[in-house]
Parts: C-alpha cells; sequence; structure tokens
C-alpha cells in the first residue's frame, strides 16, 4: 500500500482553524512535501507577460500565473481552486491524499459594479494564487483598476499601510553605506510592497534613489 492510501486512511476527516480567514486538515504533511517538490521546481518567479499601462511596470499576469503553476502543482498531486463567495476570495490547495490548506482573501473595499468587481477578483486570484505557490509576479499595481478613481490617490485594496519616511529610515539602519545600493538593489521590490498608494512609492523612491545617488556620486567640495 501506498504512503498516500496509508495516510488517507488513517486521516479522521477533521481540520483545525489557524485564523478566522485559514483553516487546513488535521493532517497537512503530505500536503507539504508535495508543495516542497513543486516549489523546487517552479522556483522562485513567475514570468512578466504582461505591463500595467498607467504605472509602466511589468508583472505576470494570471494567465501566465497558472499557466506556471497549475501544471507543476498537478505533476505532483496538487490542485489549487478559487472562487469568490460574498465580499471574499475563497483559495483552497488540496493534495490527492485529500489534505487540504484554505484560506480566504478580503475583497470588499471595491465598488460593486461589474468591471471593478471581475478586476478585484482577476487581481486577487493572482496575487493569492503567486503567494500560496511561493513566487514573485513582479510589481504590480493592477489594483487601480478594482477602485475608484476618487480615491484610488489615497487608499488601496489592502496591504499595510507605512510611511515612506519610516521605512527609509528603518532601511538606513539596517544597513551600512557602503553596502547600501547592494541591499537597495536587492530589496527594492520588497521595498516599494510596503506601501500601498503611488504617492508613497514615488515619494520612498525618491527618498531611497536620492540616497543612492550621493552615494555614488560624492560631492567632492569646493577647493580651497
Amino acid at each position: 500500500m501506498s504512503e498516500t492510501m496509508e495516510a488517507t486512511q488513517e486521516w479522521d476527516g477533521g481540520y483545525g482553524l489557524f485564523t478566522e480567514n485559514m483553516a487546513f486538515s488535521n493532517q497537512t504533511h503530505l500536503l507539504t512535501a508535495a508543495w516542497i517538490k513543486a516549489k523546487g521546481e517552479m522556483g522562485n518567479v513567475c514570468e512578466y507577460d504582461s505591463k500595467n499601462p498607467h504605472f509602466k511596470n511589468r508583472f505576470a499576469s494570471l494567465e501566465a500565473t497558472l499557466t506556471k503553476i497549475n501544471p507543476v502543482f498537478s505533476k505532483h498531486g496538487l490542485a489549487l481552486s478559487q472562487w469568490p463567495s460574498g465580499n471574499q476570495l475563497i483559495n483552497r490547495l488540496e493534495h490527492e491524499s485529500g489534505q487540504w490548506i484554505m484560506s480566504a482573501y478580503d475583497i470588499s473595499a471595491i465598488k460593486k459594479d461589474p468591471q471593478q468587481m471581475g478586476s478585484a477578483i482577476t487581481y486577487a486570484r493572482r496575487y493569492c494564487a503567486q503567494a500560496i505557490a511561493g513566487i514573485c509576479g513582479g510589481e504590480d499595481d493592477d489594483a487601480e483598476m478594482a477602485m475608484d478613481h476618487g480615491i484610488a490617490n489615497s487608499a488601496s485594496i489592502g496591504g499595510p499601510r507605512q510611511k515612506p519616511e519610516d521605512i527609509y529610515e528603518e532601511f538606513l539602519e539596517s544597513v551600512s553605506e557602503e553596502n547600501f545600493v547592494e541591499e537597495l538593489n536587492a530589496q527594492w521590490d520588497d521595498l516599494m510592497r510596503r506601501t500601498n498608494k503611488l504617492a508613497d512609492r514615488k515619494k520612498l523612491a525618491s527618498l531611497l534613489g536620492a540616497k543612492r545617488n550621493s552615494i555614488l556620486n560624492p560631492s567632492t567640495g569646493d577647493d580651497l
């Protein structure tokens, strides 16, 4: 009898609750082992095939994301399903053994007209799928399509809320000046994701860029 079949027979069918937005089967060891193998095969990055016409950044579309994820998941006995339910997107990763993990992503901060709802669901599916697979899909500000343009400059869907000045100061304290440029290049995407407004992202980019330029092009001072 295979390990999968043995585990299926031993599993009692119950589940655990981690938070109100996340639940999982009592056993997840086969799912976890399969996910690790799938993750190793997929790597860390999903190819960028789209470009946001407003922000000019590249990102992996939902189609590119699922094209990369689903065949590898299927190969290792995994299946990702996503469906909207009320104001949430339900994500369920299931293993052929019956073990599963399920989470809910809030998509309530949008208007209810069909176009914006569809954009919000697509946006949520893309980010949730990438997060569940553990891959990066690029710097994506496409959530603007799911927001009222009247408030787009002051709010966004979910995400952290941290002032760009605070992010900048924290980064300065975490790296030495001699390693600033190297660390900035390595952490740029993560730093930008800590903002949730375009104006804040631009402000943070300006602060970091000015510091980088001062290091790369130090003033020699006035000759006396």
